[in-house]
């Protein structure tokens, strides 16, 4: 196993609603990244990414 990041559905719930809410307030957001594996196809569903996935 290497050093891995467990991202959970709570927190891109959160990011989602943050991101739509500062939208709203003429700020914007981007994702940066892609996962390593998505548990399922919901757009936030919990994601593992490696510390390199972070990068780029």
């Amino acid at each position: 196993m290497g050093n891995f990041s467990l991202i959970d559905h709570t927190v891109l719930i959160f990011i989602d609603e943050f991101s739509a809410n500062y939208a709203r307030n003429g700020g914007r957001c981007s994702q940066v990244g892609h996962a390593l594996e998505k548990f399922s196809d919901h757009n936030l569903a919990a994601r593992l990414m490696t510390a390199d996935d972070r990068k780029s």
